[in-house]
């Protein structure tokens, strides 16, 4: 999909308003407890935001985590997209995703924005949980929205680094490591680590086993 100026313009002034709410919400409370996401910077680095009185046409967000996908473009900082998370502890998600998506938006790397920083590792995760996550431990790192949302041109981002590490959730259904795979078999300097069975990238993280994965001179937990 491509977006005209005002629906750039509508979605930049929406994330903006989403990440000033986050102030006075049960957003940090939620990063924390429920994520392990503890670092301000990386929150406001990252434009996470709070749907509390939604913009027009995000009614059905309401009381939803907001996550833009922030891009730089030659008008300035842009939002892609925005997705929006639950953020109900007990949840089970039965009559609704537990992440919603803009309709017709389609699917979109996150945080390429690490694209453009000059370092010769970056990481690739599933899900903008295992992102912040991997960002939190101090690495660079591209989220992909699910095992499906790949698309095969979107190699060419990762050419030119020496190592790009892909993080492979240990599912039971192995769908996770057969995507990882898949995505080594385009990225030459491409190299799959897999979590502890049973567990995605921030599971491992709360459960205090994400640091042996993430072990490097850059694997410092950041507001952790």
């Amino acid at each position: 999909m491509t977006l005209s100026n005002e629906q750039r313009l509508s979605l930049l002034e929406s994330a903006r308003s989403y990440a000033e709410q986050a102030q006075d919400s049960p957003l940090a409370d939620y990063l924390a407890r429920r994520r392990g996401i503890t670092d301000p910077a990386l929150i406001k680095r990252l434009g996470l935001g709070y749907v509390g009185e939604p913009f027009p046409g995000h009614e059905r967000f309401r009381g939803r985590m907001a996550i833009p996908y922030l891009r730089y473009g030659y008008s300035g900082p842009n939002v892609a997209t925005i997705r929006f998370a639950c953020m109900v502890p007990s949840c089970k998600h039965t009559d609704h995703e537990k992440m919603l998506s803009l309709p017709g938006h389609g699917n979109r790397l996150y945080n390429t924005r690490d694209l453009l920083a000059p370092v010769d590792e970056v990481c690739i995760c599933e899900g903008e949980w295992d992102t912040m996550t991997a960002l939190a431990y101090g690495l660079h790192a591209v989220g992909v929205p699910g095992v499906k949302a790949w698309k095969p041109y979107m190699a060419g981002a990762f050419a030119g680094y020496k190592k790009v590490r892909i993080i492979a959730q240990m599912d039971d259904d192995g769908q996770s490591v057969k995507w990882a795979n898949e995505l080594a078999s385009q990225i030459p300097a491409a190299v799959v680590q897999h979590c502890p069975h049973g567990l995605d990238l921030n599971d491992a993280h709360l459960a205090g086993r994400a640091n042996a994965l993430l072990k490097g001179p850059k694997a410092v937990p950041a507001g952790v």
